[in-house]
Formats: C-alpha cells, structure tokens, sequence
C-alpha cells in the first residue's frame, strides 16, 4: 500500500528531468538521490537496478530482490523499452521514481505479457554505472 501512496501522491507533480527528448513523454519524475556526471543517452550502455509497481501496488519486477543488475544498450540492443525510457536522461548514481503510462511505452500491454494493465505504473530506476560508446 506504500508504493500506490507514494504513486498517487508524486503523479501530479510537476517535477520533470532533462530535455524534451530525454523524457519521451514528459513524465511527473521525482529524483531521490541526484547523479554526477553525464547523461544516459541513446547509445550509452548502462547498468541499473530497477522496480516497477502497477496502479493496483503489485510489484511486477525487482532486481534488487533478485541481487542481478541490469546492463543494457539504450536504444541500442532488444531490451525492455520500459526501462530504457525510465534510464534516458538520468545520471550515474542517481535513484528517481518516475511515472509512465504502459500503454505510450509497451505495446505489448495483456493477459500474457508482465504488465498486463493498461494505465500508470511506477518505476524506481538506480543508475549504477554509464558507459559511453
């Protein structure tokens, strides 16, 4: 139930990172831990640790809990474009809540896929290491 308190409350805030094209839908984007250095930007190859809850508080995934980070090429290998939007723009070291709309990121929103709502979901995104390439 903390996470939906915590979504409800940060989806009308009107705090934005990065530019227009770093955010590809201007999400309400709270940083609880800000970054250094330069920005993850398509190409970068990145290593992260993530969370995604939906609108109903059920957590569809957690690397943390799992002890595997993630490493992906942004925009630039197959990789969940849920996370790829979430990571865009953001620095090393930083850790962010951001929130998208499932449908504007996945396609492939339904009963056999893992976000199977359409509508908002939280994502906690922790930048661990950028790689520029």
């Amino acid at each position: 139930m903390g996470f939906l308190s915590f979504l409800l409350q940060v989806c009308f805030l009107p705090i934005t990172v990065g530019t227009p094209d770093a955010l590809p839908d201007l999400s309400p984007t709270f940083i609880e831990i800000p970054g250094n250095g330069i920005y993850a930007q398509s190409g970068d190859r990145v290593t992260i640790n993530f969370m995604v809850v939906d609108s109903n508080g059920k957590e569809l995934a957690n690397s943390e809990r799992r002890g595997l980070a993630h490493t992906m090429d942004l925009f630039g290998s197959p990789s969940d474009p849920l996370l790829q939007a979430a990571a865009l723009g953001a620095r090393e070291g930083e850790t962010r809540y951001l929130i998208l709309i499932a449908e504007d990121i996945v396609p492939e929103v339904g009963s056999f896929n893992l976000i199977r709502n359409p509508g908002p979901l939280l994502v906690k995104i922790q930048i661990e290491r950028i790689q520029r390439r």
